[in-house]
């Protein structure tokens, strides 16, 4: 026995040193792997001064705020919207140059900075009590940003991806050589991780699309809307989350007839609810365009069970979303195979996925072929219509001349009696 613990002991020693040994041996070319708890949102841990906090990962947080009151465990969250705690009018207090272990008690920043709270958040329904471990993109100072801090002390590149339930930080070269990819630059929206939406397509991505290895989209088809929106990434939440416009367009155009609307007045949010038969014989596919590109998803894989024979479609409506960026949450990029990388380096996202078409021709009623363009930029004036008439004058007046000269010449070579006949008779 005694033997047995010697050896369970020298061992975990042993694999300490070799993560100590690994994590110094990080440079520019390298990753930092930490596996995630996930339920609603993903969490992970950091110790302060020896003590070990559990908090949800917000890429959209440009500093790590920590509840010194409460300590509650990242328990089953069985909501579909969740509410983040507001720190409004609450005494914050900031600290610095207190050494933070983020993910591993090895990975040891000295210079980072976070804020500290001491509120009771009992009566209130939002979810993030504890805090949050901030990942954005950019921050007020740069002693508040993790990912300068990771770069700065480890070498490590300021990219970052979330993927089954893994967070991956550092080098993304060989990723983005190896696979196919949208890149999109990130759009100007403070901390966070945003983009511009080209639209939404709605349909079978089949060869009947295809011209000349192209994938064709006609503007006049009632399944492709255009956007030009600016969606962010959210990790708290776990579905995309849009306006009324967008919500509205998606049921009307795929699910009316077929699936019902219902409203949740406890959470606020309104959803698209399908039973099981109706989901089966939906062959369409949901694609976004970004980037003059195609990012497409099964439509059947885009549910969530609720009950035994209803399930929820992941885009829904919220008040939440007005004065705010439409959101894509995380089930987006950590559950249906869509790999993101954030990269504040290139200030890109990167959409990492085998369901993308890179030649995508988008035309409309202006662009099908030149003869359409002719008829639409034309238009019919009252100077045409004296023009027309100026015309049809002068083919009447040469149909006359001509028939005058006809008829001369008709008579010129009839016989000489016939003449005198016809003469007398004048």
């Amino acid at each position: 026995m005694n033997i047995f613990v010697y050896y369970f002991i020298l061992i975990f020693y042993t694999s300490h040193l070799i993560t100590s040994i690994e994590i110094k041996n990080i440079n520019e070319n390298s990753q930092l792997k930490i596996q995630l708890k996930h339920n609603f949102y993903f969490s992970a841990n950091i110790y302060i001064n020896e003590k070990e906090y559990n908090l949800p990962i917000d890429i959209n947080s440009d500093r790590t705020w920590i509840n010194k009151y409460n300590n509650i465990d990242n328990k089953n969250i069985d909501k579909i919207f969740l509410e983040e705690c507001k720190l409004f009018e609450i005494d914050i207090k900031r600290k610095k140059n207190i050494p933070i272990s983020f993910f591993d008690k090895d990975i040891l920043l000295d210079e980072i900075a976070y804020e500290e709270i001491n509120y009771n958040f009992n009566n209130n329904s939002c979810e993030t009590k504890n805090g949050v471990i901030g990942l954005s993109k950019k921050s007020e100072k740069k002693i508040f940003n993790l990912l300068t801090q990771l770069n700065k002390v480890y070498s490590l590149k300021k990219s970052f991806s979330i993927f089954n339930n893994e967070l991956i930080i550092g080098n993304f070269n060989n990723s983005l050589t190896q696979n196919k990819y949208i890149s999109t630059p990130l759009i100007d929206s403070e901390y966070g991780w945003a983009f511009n939406l080209q639209g939404i397509y709605f349909g079978e991505i089949d060869k009947n699309n295809y011209k000349d290895d192209y994938f064709i989209i006609n503007k006049m088809n009632s399944n492709y809307i255009k956007s030009n929106t600016v969606f962010a990434f959210d990790s708290l939440q776990k579905y995309i989350i849009v306006d009324y416009y967008f919500f509205d367009f998606i049921y009307e155009n795929i699910f009316k007839r077929k699936c019902n609307i219902k409203r949740n007045d406890v959470e606020g949010f309104e959803g698209i609810y399908c039973d099981k038969n109706t989901i089966e014989k939906m062959p369409l596919q949901l694609s976004f365009m970004i980037s003059d590109k195609l990012l497409h998803l099964p439509l059947n894989n885009l549910f969530i069970k609720i009950s035994d024979d209803e399930y929820l479609f992941i885009i829904i409506y919220t008040d939440y979303v007005w004065g705010k960026l439409n959101t894509i949450g995380n089930l987006f990029y950590n559950e249906l195979g869509n790999k993101i990388i954030f990269d504040a380096e290139s200030n890109h996202i990167y959409f990492m996925s085998d369901q993308i078409i890179e030649k995508v021709k988008i035309i409309d009623e202006y662009s099908i072929d030149e003869k359409q363009i002719i008829l639409n930029n034309y238009t019919f004036s009252k100077y045409d219509a004296i023009l027309c008439i100026v015309l049809i004058l002068n083919f009447f007046g040469i149909f006359m001349l001509l028939g005058s000269i006809y008829k001369e010449k008709i008579i010129n070579q009839l016989p000489k009696n016939i003449k005198q006949i016809k003469n007398m008779n004048k």
